[in-house]
């Protein structure tokens, strides 16, 4: 059996592809399950997906999600 995470935002599913820490904060790649080229990267805060604060701190995470 599989377990599979999801959130909907913004009326659509996304799909919980990768999970990562980065300075004790847990950071989540999600994609959509309806268009393969929408992908976003959140923020999980006391079980809460947030979004990133700034641009930078897009920049520290994002390449920790690149293989």
């Amino acid at each position: 059996m599989i377990n599979v995470e999801f959130y909907p935002i913004d009326h659509k599913i996304y799909l919980v592809l990768q999970r990562k820490n980065y300075n004790n904060v847990s950071y989540v790649f999600l994609g959509n399950e309806m268009d393969n080229t929408d992908f976003m990267i959140r923020k999980e805060i006391n079980g809460n997906l947030e979004p990133l604060e700034t641009m930078d701190e897009l920049y520290k995470v994002a390449p920790l999600f690149i293989n």
